[in-house]
């Protein structure tokens, strides 16, 4: 685990100037988070338990802002996909639509006008 944390913490260095810091954050902040687990697996734990000291460690660590940070960008990308869905299947508008899903209509209005629907 030590040796893939270290790996996985340089090439956060090198590729973090190209704009992907909190991506990478999260991928490195997820990596480790998964070796607790496997090392607790491995010194005998059940899975259950495993995970819950690795939780339990990774909060006292102060590293899990990065994972929820991810999973709030993907979660607001899964409902701007499903607004321009119900645009474009169900012709309902932009605006009802970011509403229904709890999406940014911004980010509702930049995805419709970058891949619009073509013609048959």
């Amino acid at each position: 685990m030590e040796n893939s944390a270290r790996t996985v913490e340089n090439k956060t260095k090198i590729v973090s100037s190209s704009g992907f810091t909190a991506s990478l954050r999260t991928l490195h902040d997820y990596v480790r988070l998964v070796g607790q687990i496997s090392d607790h697996k491995k010194n005998g734990m059940e899975i259950g338990q495993a995970a819950q000291e690795a939780v339990d460690w990774a909060i006292k660590e102060n590293f899990l802002e990065g994972i929820k940070e991810g999973i709030g960008i993907g979660a607001q990308q899964k409902a701007v996909e499903n607004a321009v869905t119900l645009v474009r299947k169900y012709n309902a508008s932009p605006e009802s639509a970011a509403a229904d899903m709890d999406a940014p209509l911004d980010k509702v209005l930049e995805a419709l006008a970058a891949a619009p629907v073509q013609s048959n």
